[in-house]
């Protein structure tokens, strides 16, 4: 019977000793790149920068006009995307109105992470749409 030449235990024995010292190498000059620091840019942040430039789409209507912002933030509180939606078509021209999805896409995204705003001062109990907590 004749033997395969990965049977011999020294050649493989001589393999693995060869792997090992190209891994021995290969870790010393990853040790010596991080003492030196890096120097430049990453090639990543080319490459991020480039697809922030070429991003498809705009700003959502929300963000893109800070009065529209302002009206839901303050209203956020104490009233539905509905009756936001309602109250703004009646504040605004209908260039700037924006769907009651809209209010609800923007926030999902950034809304619901603002500061609470002082309880009303009514007297009407109203539900935060946040954190489901009665307002007295």
């Amino acid at each position: 019977m004749t033997r395969k030449p990965y049977d011999n235990p020294v050649r493989i024995v001589g393999q693995l000793r060869g792997k090992l010292a190209d891994l021995d190498r290969d870790l010393t000059g990853l040790e010596g790149a991080f003492k030196g620091g890096v120097k430049g840019a990453f090639n990543g942040d080319a490459k991020a920068a480039h697809r922030a430039a070429h991003k498809r789409g705009g700003l959502p209507k929300v963000e893109a006009d800070p009065e529209v912002k302002a009206f839901i933030i303050a209203r956020l509180d104490r009233l539905t995307f509905s009756d936001i939606v309602a109250e703004l078509k009646q504040a605004f021209p209908p260039d700037r109105h924006i769907s009651r999805s809209s209010v609800h896409r923007w926030w999902l995204k950034t809304g619901r992470f603002l500061p609470l705003e002082t309880a009303q001062s009514d007297g009407a109990q109203s539900t935060n749409i946040s954190s489901n907590r009665v307002i007295p």
